[in-house]
C-alpha cells in the first residue's frame, strides 16, 4: 500500500496566482494493513485536525505541525508493518 501525501500551506502562492503544493512524502507500507477488508473509509476529525483511514481494525492517522515544518503518521494494524 502506499499513502502519497501533499504538502501545502494557505500563504504559498506563485506569481500567477496559482495555490501551490510545496512537497510530496510517499509512504509504502508492506503488508498492506487493508489488503483483507472490502471498504475503507477516509475521514477528516476536525477537533484534532487530522485524516483517518479506517478498514477493519486497521486505522492509519495522518495530521500535520501547525507551528514546524512536520508530517505524523500513526498506523495501528493487526499485524506489525514495514515502512519506507
Amino acid at each position: 500500500m502506499e499513502l502519497v501525501l501533499l504538502m501545502a500551506k494557505s500563504d504559498a502562492w506563485s506569481e500567477n496566482g496559482q495555490l501551490l503544493k510545496l512537497g510530496r512524502i510517499r509512504v509504502k507500507l508492506s503488508p498492506n494493513p487493508f489488503a483483507a477488508p472490502a471498504s475503507v473509509a477516509q475521514t477528516l476529525q476536525l477537533e484534532t485536525a487530522e485524516v483517518q483511514l479506517r478498514a477493519g481494525k486497521s486505522i492509519v492517522r495522518i495530521w500535520g505541525g501547525c507551528n514546524h515544518p512536520v508530517a505524523h503518521l500513526e498506523v495501528q494494524a493487526e499485524h506489525p508493518c514495514n515502512w519506507r
